[in-house]
């Protein structure tokens, strides 16, 4: 899509892929190259983390090579990446287990939804956002807010429904289907009722955006 875009027209692009997604091969390696040391894990453990951290290696590459095309390009330009989940690795997630990762407490909770993310603009694009945009890593947040942190490096004000994410973050920046949510820097299932409020407001946002999108 990159190399076939109309360079006189703005270009949004979604994509998603499955290069890098489980289950990994237990039994052997895929093709060439040691992404692991095995050490003192087992041969399927060896081979479950090898094979994942080949399909990271061919995914970064691929990035790479997009990044680079995008920093050349004379338009400005904006790369917004991020993991969807954690990787499959064992069923029951056995093979973590033995790399000592928990999913216990606060810290398995970030260690099992925890996702990272990415936002990059090239230098036709830093023009455009001036001081907005700040270059590195600013936290983990919940998915739904991506869009926000994106317009807010950009310098947009956006439509209702970006601000109405920008509403909720004054509250919280972490929301969870089970019912977590992070209220000032602390993981918690027992909100402040102003921000249970809060959410149930945005909740009710998405259901009439979506009962709208039907007709």
């Amino acid at each position: 899509l990159y190399t076939e875009r109309d360079p006189e027209k703005p270009t949004f692009s979604f994509n998603v892929t499955y290069q890098g997604h489980g289950p990994y091969p237990s039994t052997e390696l895929e093709g060439d190259g040691n992404y692991f040391d095995q050490g003192p894990y087992s041969d399927t453990t060896y081979f479950i983390l090898n094979n994942y951290l080949k399909s990271v290696y061919g995914t970064t590459q691929n990035l790479v090579w997009l990044t680079d095309q995008l920093r050349e390009d004379e338009a400005p330009c904006v790369l917004v990446f991020f993991g969807d989940h954690n990787p499959w690795l064992g069923v029951g997630g056995w093979v973590y287990q033995q790399l000592g990762i928990s999913f216990d407490g606060d810290e398995g909770f970030y260690n099992y939804y925890e996702t990272p993310w990415v936002i990059w603009l090239n230098d036709a694009a830093r023009a455009i956002a001036g001081d907005s945009y700040t270059p590195g890593y600013r936290g983990n947040f919940s998915p739904c807010f991506l869009t926000a942190e994106l317009f807010d490096q950009l310098g947009w004000e956006g439509p209702q429904t970006v601000n109405a994410i920008r509403e909720l973050r004054a509250y919280t920046d972490i929301v969870h289907i089970t019912g977590t949510v992070r209220e000032n820097g602390v993981l918690t299932a027992e909100p402040s009722a102003e921000t249970a409020s809060a959410v149930t407001t945005y909740k009710k946002l998405l259901y009439y955006l979506r009962e709208d999108a039907k007709y």
